[in-house]
């Protein structure tokens, strides 16, 4: 009994469509796995660009804030759960006679 050449059709097509599937699958996870590397890349550069603290700034909680007007230090006040202090200087803007800028 011999096959004709057309009854190995449907087998060949089923067969090209899966090697394109996986060719297809394999693409994209290659792209994919370029794009998860770029991404690391770049967030590693921002971590490494990022601005450094300042050494008067303590790391931690605020345990309260006091903001003193009508003095002749008028300022913000930061107390650090750590028991340190930041003082900064505020000043009334000239827009309004209700606004204040601190920092």
């Amino acid at each position: 009994m011999s096959r004709s050449p057309y009854s190995l059709l449907p087998t060949l097509t089923i067969g090209t469509g899966l090697l394109v599937l996986g060719i297809v699958q394999l693409t994209s996870n290659n792209r994919f796995q370029q794009r998860i590397k770029n991404l690391e890349e770049l967030m590693g550069q921002q971590i490494i660009q990022s601005p450094k603290l300042d050494a008067k700034t303590p790391i931690g909680p605020i345990k309260s804030i006091t903001f003193r007007i009508g003095t002749k230090d008028d300022r913000l006040r930061i107390y650090w759960a750590d028991g340190s202090k930041s003082d900064l200087p505020c000043s009334k803007e000239h827009a309004t006679k209700e606004q204040w800028a601190c920092g």
